[in-house]
């Protein structure tokens, strides 16, 4: 008999179009859980476009659920989560996965387990708009109720544990995110001065400070280019940038690529000299373990849960997010140096391949299904 799961998360509602950190891993994990004979996987995910539902998107059937008119912070924890307990009343999956909120949580009786993905109280202070300190309360006790009530939570990086730990009572698994086979494969030539960045257009990401620190990069490396590869999350945030590049001089080194489907983002990585990521918030970057699973050096914030991912000095250097004096140094460090570059992508490789290959954290997570329905005794 097949074990049937039901994960709740967000999920790319483009195939093959990622637009955030747990998006990419919800897709990596199912589509590696779904290829194993033993497990039935279904997806149920938000959306705020018409989306067909049920969906059937390869071995994973995907039910999809429109947000409603509230605001993302009061929708997740009351009408979002009713419709999606009554969804997951009529699919009887064996055990839920839920990634990332623990409000979803609650009041779900069935064996169920949570990933952590951040602490959505601290990032929502990087969001800006109306009642910050407001939002930042509903969604701190929110999540700490959910947080309490988890008997079963999985930790992708230890800094989590320092930051929340008095709020997680229940079991706890150490899992790190899973990585696509595809990023494996990449062979990073380091040849080109190009410098990458993935993710969010947003101030949490640091693009000011990033923009700022090329531009002195850019003063005695005028070949360099830097590549920015994600969706802005406010159009005013985007313009804000646009100024900034404009001031800076840089307009014809500087490139936003938008989100970029899979093949694309290889081909980045694959030209890439390195990777940076100087945010401000963070708890285990999904970019910065495709990057070294790619053979690509990573320049990124000494702070969260980035120094569990990142050896300073061996798969890539840690800088202080605020220092654009400290960021420009590193990154002309790589840009001069194109075998220190080559010679750090390698071990970063190895490194990858031993903590974040896809089928190795598949194996982990399916064990730990497994344990918790024969703690509930059920045996698949």
């Amino acid at each position: 008999m097949k074990l049937k799961l039901a994960m709740v998360t967000a999920f790319p509602q483009t195939p093959g179009l990622q637009t955030g950190g747990i998006e990419t891993v919800a897709f990596n994990l199912a589509d590696r859980l779904s290829s194993l004979t033993e497990i039935e996987v279904h997806i149920v995910a938000p959306t705020n476009i018409h989306m067909p539902s049920p969906e059937r998107r390869g071995q994973l059937t995907i039910h999809w659920i429109s947000n409603s008119r509230l605001p993302g912070f009061l929708d997740y924890w009351t009408i979002f989560r009713w419709r999606t307990h009554r969804l997951l009343r009529i699919i009887n999956p064996d055990i839920t996965h839920f990634q990332g909120l623990a409000g979803w949580t609650l009041g779900y009786s069935k064996p169920h387990v949570l990933t952590i993905h951040g602490i959505a109280e601290e990032d929502v202070m990087y969001k800006g708009g109306p009642f910050l300190k407001l939002r930042r309360h509903i969604l701190a006790q929110i999540e700490r109720q959910g947080r309490k009530r988890t008997p079963h939570v999985i930790i992708i990086n230890p800094y989590v544990v320092t930051q929340i730990g008095d709020q997680l009572v229940g079991t706890l698994w150490e899992i790190e995110n899973p990585i696509a086979e595809e990023f494996f494969s990449v062979t990073a030539s380091q040849l080109s001065p190009r410098i990458l960045y993935i993710g969010r257009i947003s101030s949490l990401k640091n693009i000011e400070g990033l923009l700022r620190s090329f531009a002195l990069v850019h003063i005695t490396n005028s070949s360099a280019t830097l590549r920015l590869a994600g969706a802005p999350e406010t159009s005013e945030y985007m313009q804000k940038c646009t100024n900034l590049i404009e001031e800076l001089g840089i307009r014809s080194s500087v490139s936003f690529l938008g989100s970029l489907k899979r093949a694309a983002l290889l081909s980045e990585l694959e030209q890439a000299r390195c990777l940076v990521l100087v945010t401000k918030q963070e708890n285990s970057p999904m970019v910065i373990a495709e990057a070294m699973a790619a053979g690509v050096p990573v320049i990124a914030s000494r702070i969260c849960g980035i120094p569990h991912m990142v050896k300073d000095g061996e798969t890539g250097f840690l800088v202080d997010p605020g220092n654009v004096q400290e960021i420009a140094t590193k990154l002309k460090l790589f840009l001069d140096n194109p075998l220190l570059a080559k010679k750090m992508g390698q071990l970063s490789k190895t490194v990858a391949a031993t903590r974040f290959h896809s089928s190795k954290v598949a194996e982990s997570t399916l064990a730990v299904y497994k344990n918790i329905l024969s703690a509930s005794g059920i045996n698949m």
